[in-house]
Order: structure tokens, then C-alpha cells, then sequence
């Protein structure tokens, strides 16, 4: 392949561990850490192909009641809101925060 861009270069990335990070507790306690071999020995998940549909349904259908959930388990009040993912290392350890920001409050 020729490409015609004086400061490009191609590069090979040989991963030495790889982390899935699936929510905060898995970015801090690190227990999404896997092998090389144990990532090429790994089955794809049977279920997989059906979980954006089965996530989307629950995200659209049952909002409202995503929303009361969380808010009477953990006594927090949820507003509407917009995610935004910020993936940082902290002590030697990466965790992952979400910010979530009130539409309303924001100025622009």
C-alpha cells in the first residue's frame, strides 16, 4: 500500500494485556485483565448478536422505570442527561468516569 502523506507511517501494535472495561468496578478492580492466550482461546458470546436490540428496548421502552430505580436505590435524583466517557489512569490504575451534564444548566 502506498500512501502519499509525509508524516504518516504505518505501525503494529503487539497488545501485551488487554482490559474490557464494562463498567467502573471492572476499570478498578481490574478484573477485566485477560492474557494474549486467553483472549485468542476466548468463544464469541451466543447471545451477543442479540444485545444492542435487547439493550435498545430496555433503554427506550423502560426509561421511566430505568429512571426510578436508580433513583430509589441509590436515593439520587436523575435528570435528564447527556453521558460524556473519560477513560484516565489514577494510581497506577485506570479507571473510567462518567460525567453527566444537566442540558438546562449549560451555557454556551
Amino acid at each position: 500500500m502506498k500512501v502519499d502523506f509525509g508524516d504518516f507511517q504505518f505501525v503494529r501494535i503487539e497488545p501485551k494485556v488487554i482490559r474490557y472495561v464494562s463498567g467502573v468496578a471492572t476499570a478498578s478492580l481490574g478484573s477485566g485483565e485477560f492474557s494474549k492466550e486467553e483472549y485468542r482461546a476466548a468463544k464469541v458470546d451466543p447471545i451477543y448478536q442479540f444485545s444492542k436490540p435487547i439493550a435498545s428496548h430496555v433503554n427506550k421502552d423502560h426509561a421511566e422505570d430505568t429512571k426510578l430505580t436508580v433513583q430509589h436505590s441509590t436515593s439520587i435524583p436523575v435528570i435528564k442527561n447527556t453521558p460524556l466517557n473519560i477513560s484516565f489512569s489514577y494510581d497506577k490504575q485506570l479507571r473510567e468516569l462518567i460525567i453527566l451534564t444537566n442540558p438546562c444548566c449549560q451555557h454556551g
